[in-house]
């Protein structure tokens, strides 16, 4: 596995992925992990986020076999193999990829993101989901200035859904990273 990104991450605009299954549209968003792409798929041309992480080592088989699983339509309560737990990589990037990887393939809510595909290229994990457009809650605040009440109980209440829903699953999970 390559260590070193090279160019090719500073340079994902028009170009492809994962043996040109995925073309490149933009960086539609950046953060401590990463960065996430506007893509879209080759042959079926719906727009795809692509978020890029970095790769320190390979995943776990048990990992791998577990997402593939779930990306192939797999029930995970009806398999008494599946991972409970996080395993570790070894490194450091590759852990925090196969939590969200994990994470994100066992979800099913209406306002969550699919999970559709995952793969490691040029030392990159990259995870193919749901694009969600529109702008951000900041972007949409900082253009429109403060929400009506009702707007913001039907926003407040979408969230409550959602933590719902995550507050549910076993184990419960604990979303700490909520930003507009």
């Amino acid at each position: 596995m390559p260590s070193s990104p090279g160019k090719r991450q500073e340079s994902l605009a028009g170009q492809t992925l994962c043996n040109d299954e995925y073309y490149i549209q933009r960086v539609i968003g950046h953060g401590g992990m990463g960065k996430v792409y506007l893509a879209s798929h080759s042959e079926l041309a719906v727009p795809l986020a692509v978020k890029q992480t970095r790769a320190d080592s390979a995943l776990p088989e048990s990992v791998a076999a577990e997402l593939d699983f779930v990306l192939q339509g797999g029930d995970l309560s009806k398999r008494p193999s599946a991972v409970l737990e996080f395993p570790n990589s070894g490194g450091e990037h590759t852990d925090r990829f196969l939590r969200e990887a994990l994470f994100l393939a066992r979800l099913r809510h209406p306002a969550l993101p699919m999970l559709y595909d995952y793969f490691l290229e040029d030392g990159f994990w990259y995870l193919v989901m749901d694009y969600i457009p529109g702008p951000t809650l900041t972007d949409y605040l900082r253009q429109q200035g403060p929400l009506p009440p009702l707007e913001a109980l039907n926003y407040a209440m979408q969230l409550c859904d959602v933590f719902d829903y995550l507050h549910k699953q076993s184990p419960p999970i604990i979303f700490r990273d909520l930003k507009p």
